[in-house]
């Protein structure tokens, strides 16, 4: 980030906006296709019933603490599924 100021301000920017900035408009939650999502696969871990109605697919890094944050919730929601 710094880089990138000093970047902008070496072609004459200006060190203070010149505009506010906006938050970026969040669309509502709705329902994806789900025929995007690649079928399981043999090699893919999975907990639980592989032909389970209910599938929750998740990426994760074992060191961000997004990730960390998130397994308490993980683990809520697959105490509620019994799975």
């Amino acid at each position: 980030m710094l880089w990138t100021r000093v970047q902008y301000l070496e072609k004459g920017g200006t060190a203070t906006p010149t505009k506010t900035a906006t938050s970026p408009t969040i669309p509502p939650a709705g329902f994806g296709d789900a025929s995007l999502v690649e079928k399981l696969k043999k090699e893919d871990h999975v907990r639980g019933n592989r032909n389970a109605r209910l599938l929750l697919i998740e990426y994760s890094d074992l060191e961000c603490p997004f990730c960390k944050q998130f397994h308490k919730t993980a683990q809520q929601i697959v105490d509620s599924y019994k799975g």
